[in-house]
């Protein structure tokens, strides 16, 4: 048991070590840094300065080296967009978030025993298989693509929901 603990120990820290790499450096890939904070009639002297200020200007495996020595160190950083501490805009956005995943669940699951019943009514019978085909789609789809057209559907066109934030419904 102890083996098996070890095994999975040390291949759950070799994926998250690669995937701290490839999010890291695939996110410099999307070109310069300072395009996504500062506006976009900044001069050129605004940007250089904004870079060295904040660390953009020096190699990425530098940066990567000062960011592993942050995170080790406990420091979760801050936002350069609210320019507060980036934990204090996560406890801060925690409780929306919590009732956004309850409501989503309790729906999931009182539409997933309603379509489940129906289904089991006529096992292969036509709402089964249509059901059993739009959940397989609904979960082979990626999310963020179910995320944007939900917004599209419940927010733009129905007017059913805000588009973001917490805010009242439309109507």
């Amino acid at each position: 048991m102890a083996h098996f603990l070890g095994r999975r120990a040390l291949h759950s820290g070799i994926a998250l070590i690669g995937l701290t790499l490839a999010v890291f450096f695939l996110v410099r890939l999307t070109g310069d840094s300072t395009d996504l904070y500062l506006p976009i009639d900044a001069s050129r002297q605004m940007r250089i300065e904004f870079a060295h200020k904040h660390g953009f200007d020096r190699p990425a495996t530098e940066q990567f080296l000062t960011f592993l020595k942050d995170v080790s160190e406990g420091d979760r950083g801050y936002s350069l967009r609210k320019l507060r501490p980036a934990m204090e805009l996560v406890l801060e956005a925690y409780p929306a978030t919590l009732a956004l995943a309850g409501v989503a669940m309790s729906l999931s699951i009182v539409l997933a025993v309603i379509v489940g019943a129906l289904g089991a009514y006529r096992p292969g019978g036509v709402f089964d298989r249509v059901s059993s085909m739009a959940s397989l789609a609904g979960a082979s789809a990626p999310d963020f693509w179910v995320a944007i057209t939900g917004i599209l559907v419940f927010a733009v066109t129905l007017r059913w929901l805000p588009t973001s934030g917490t805010g009242d419904l439309p109507y």
